[in-house]
C-alpha cells in the first residue's frame, strides 16, 4: 500500500455534486483505520438525506455500488481512490 501519511495528496475528498461543496478529510496514521461510516453518517445527517437519496461515483464517473460502510478508509481508498463524488436527489 502507498504510504499515504507522507503524500501531499493524502486527503480523502468527497465532492458533493449538487451543491459543489468538497468535504476533505486529512489522512493520518491514526485515522486510516477509521470506518467509512464515521465520515459518511455525519455528512448524510448534515445534508438531511437518507441512503436512498444518494449514490457515489469515483473520479472517472463510474458508479460505486454497495460501498461497505464498515470498511476502513485505507480499504476504501485502495478500492475506489481518494476522490469520491456524492450525487443526491431528494426522493419523496
Amino acid at each position: 500500500m502507498k504510504n499515504l501519511s507522507n503524500d501531499n495528496s493524502a486527503d480523502f475528498k468527497i465532492k458533493i455534486i449538487q451543491s459543489g461543496n468538497i468535504k476533505s478529510f486529512s489522512l493520518t496514521e491514526s485515522n486510516l483505520n477509521t470506518q467509512f461510516r464515521e465520515l459518511y453518517a455525519p455528512l448524510i445527517k448534515e445534508l438531511k438525506l437518507s441512503k436512498k437519496d444518494i449514490f457515489f461515483t469515483n473520479d472517472q464517473g463510474k458508479a460505486l455500488n454497495n460501498i461497505d460502510l464498515n470498511l476502513p478508509l485505507f480499504k476504501i481508498i485502495e478500492k475506489f481512490g481518494n476522490k469520491i463524488n456524492l450525487y443526491y436527489e431528494k426522493i419523496m
